[in-house]
């Protein structure tokens, strides 16, 4: 996974659902113990277990050869707003007071 923000991402959980033209084959919901994107950079998340084919194997082995899979739904847990916090107070900080910009600490 790319963050391509200031700040520290933390997953917490990870669902999606793939398929062709509207129908669900894959399903997974992958939770993570700390599973921490640094800022401007990336992550690997490792491999994902307990995949519910939703069509069943034979039926899945039948879309193999497109090799691709349209997310249809996907839902992301964040957390860590408190290094958003800290980026927008420095944020702040310079615009309204720059000439106190210099003491500010994160």
């Amino acid at each position: 996974m790319k963050d391509p923000l200031p700040f520290e991402l933390t997953i917490d959980n990870f669902e999606n659902d793939a398929g062709v033209n509207g129908t669900v084959f894959m399903h997974f919901d992958q939770s993570f113990e700390k599973f921490i994107v640094p800022p401007f950079g990336t992550a690997n998340s490792g491999t994902f277990g307990n995949v519910t084919l939703t069509q069943g194997a034979t039926d899945t082995l039948a879309i193999i050869p497109l090799g691709e899979l349209d997310i249809l739904n996907a839902n992301v847990q964040l957390r860590q707003v408190a290094s958003l916090m800290k980026v927008l107070h420095l944020l702040i900080r310079l615009i309204l007071v720059p000439e106190r910009a210099q003491s500010v600490t994160i």
